[in-house]
């Protein structure tokens, strides 16, 4: 396990990770653990999260966050049209919140 980065951004880590720890089917806190381990680099991380989150329904006003946060995970890895399906999907489930 890495250690969490100092500042902030480490404090906001381990919060989300206690969350994701202590309610395990709370996409929502799923998906913002998948963008506080993208900000650190952790993109195994990030997408495990990020697709737990999602199949966990998370906010709709949060959804499109788990797709944006694979579409970068997918692209830092070269994994271009998976990340191409994902911010997609992303731009997707935003225009639906704007219905």
């Amino acid at each position: 396990r890495r250690a969490a980065p100092p500042g902030l951004l480490g404090a906001a880590l381990e919060h989300f990770k206690k969350v994701a720890e202590l309610q395990p089917k709370f996409g929502t806190g799923q998906l913002y653990l998948a963008k506080a381990l993208l900000d650190v680099g952790d993109l195994q991380g990030a997408i495990a999260a990020a697709r737990d989150g999602l199949q966990n329904q998370p906010e709709p006003e949060i959804t499109p966050l788990g797709h944006f946060v694979l579409a970068d995970a997918y692209n830092r890895q070269g994994r271009l049209k998976e990340a191409a399906r994902e911010e997609a999907a992303g731009k997707a489930a935003a225009r639906r919140l704007q219905k």
